[in-house]
């Protein structure tokens, strides 16, 4: 999960300078603050699929139960405006240990 972080945070965010998707996207009632920071990839969503795949091979039914918070954290972030699915479909694909 460490290596993901490090990865997503400390150097992709660096290389990728992406915007935040524009706030007329979202509706007013769900705009939440965004931080400033590169929208490329998803730091949330890597995370939450790092810690999917470092606890299912594991213990297989708890990884399967980890899997509706990872997809719902993803979900929540193209939702809110934070971000755009390749942001956090990256962030997926960082967070994935195995490199799949």
């Amino acid at each position: 999960m460490t290596v993901a972080q490090v990865l997503s945070n400390a150097v992709a965010k660096k290389l990728y300078r992406r915007r935040r998707p524009p706030r007329e996207w979202v509706p007013a009632e769900e705009l939440q603050e965004c931080p400033d920071s590169s929208s490329f990839p998803s730091g949330r969503t890597g995370a939450a699929f790092a810690f999917l795949g470092a606890v299912a091979p594991v213990w297989p039914a708890a990884g399967a139960a980890c899997g509706v918070p990872a997809l719902t954290v993803a979900a929540e972030r193209v939702h809110s405006g934070a971000r755009y699915l390749s942001d956090v479909a990256a962030g997926a694909r960082s967070g994935c240990s195995d490199g799949r």
